[in-house]
């Protein structure tokens, strides 16, 4: 099946992880989250080989992983791609993509993409810390920014990027079994 007729919704759900235990929803405030990045556990990242398509080095690449501090409870912003993208297109995404040169640092990458793709200002934006890189069988090696975001923002989709954005609740997310 090619990336271009993938469609997530068709696929089977083979197994979910029920046996393990949802995170507590008093791990997931904003403050148990800033103490948590602040002081983080030593992490030692699962070995993955994925084969690259082309042998290239893999390019470097930043998401963002917006938190929305919602009063009624945490949400997580997620992103589906444009169909009109050549590669991923259709797929929940975080909002981001390639480093550029002129980026300070990853986090300032993950919150242009942002912005670029959603209209999602940095003045909403509370960058908390970052997870271990994933390399992509497309060779990225890809680096999720964690960040809270304060409600109030107005986001502007790109259409050549993005179909649609929307927000799922964190501690449904959390939960293994989902």
């Amino acid at each position: 099946m090619s990336l271009q007729t993938f469609d997530p919704h068709r696929v089977p759900v083979v197994a979910v992880d029920s046996g393990l235990p949802p995170v507590a929803p008093q791990q997931l405030t904003a403050q148990a989250l800033r103490e948590r990045f602040a002081n983080p556990p030593q992490w030692t990242p699962e070995l993955r080989r994925e084969p690259k398509l082309d042998g290239r080095k893999p390019a470097k690449a930043a998401v963002l992983i917006p938190i929305v501090q919602r009063p009624e409870e945490p949400t997580v912003l997620l992103t589906e791609r444009s169909s009109r993208l050549s590669t991923h297109s259709g797929q929940v995404a975080f909002p981001g993509g390639r480093v550029d040169p002129t980026d300070p640092n990853i986090a300032a990458a993950a919150m242009r993409e942002a912005w670029e793709e959603v209209g999602l200002s940095a003045d909403f934006i509370e960058v908390l810390g970052s997870l271990p890189t994933y390399t992509t069988i497309t060779s990225f090696e890809v680096t999720p920014v964690v960040a809270l975001v304060q409600p109030g923002f107005e986001l502007t989709l790109n259409p050549y990027e993005v179909a649609d954005a929307f927000e799922v609740p964190l501690q449904f997310l959390m939960n293994p079994a989902n």
